[in-house]
């Protein structure tokens, strides 16, 4: 499961398929900069009950993935259409462990770093 890389257009599917085999049927936590949420699982988005708990969404040449989890969203996006060099972090390039991954972005100028840990199985 290790894996690491940039989230591109090319490779949105293969992300989200990455995050559904580490996450699907167990809980987690979320750490991001607003804090910690634990005790998390996969759920459909409440406005859309029969979607997918990963959505992966490509269009106009920008590609965006959703984990809809039992607390809230969390996304990232790119433009990037392959990997390659991105030392700003415009993209979002995702860390996968077997026990997790980290995914940082920067976005209005700040560094954001997600950390969703695998906490249990449900």
């Amino acid at each position: 499961m290790n894996w690491s890389g940039t989230l591109t257009v090319r490779n949105t599917d293969d992300v989200a398929a990455r995050l559904q085999r580490l996450l699907g049927g167990k809980t987690y936590t979320v750490r991001n900069g607003s804090g910690t949420q634990t005790g998390q699982q996969l759920c459909p988005p409440s406005r859309s009950p029969r979607a997918h708990p990963i959505s992966a969404t490509v269009a106009l040449g920008a590609a965006v993935v959703e984990i809809h989890g039992t607390y809230g969203t969390v996304s990232f996006d790119t433009v990037q259409m392959d990997n390659g060099p991105d030392p700003e972090y415009k993209s979002a390039h995702l860390t996968f462990t077997r026990q997790g991954v980290t995914i940082k972005q920067r976005k209005r100028g700040q560094l954001h770093t997600i950390r969703i840990t695998v906490t249990g199985r449900n």
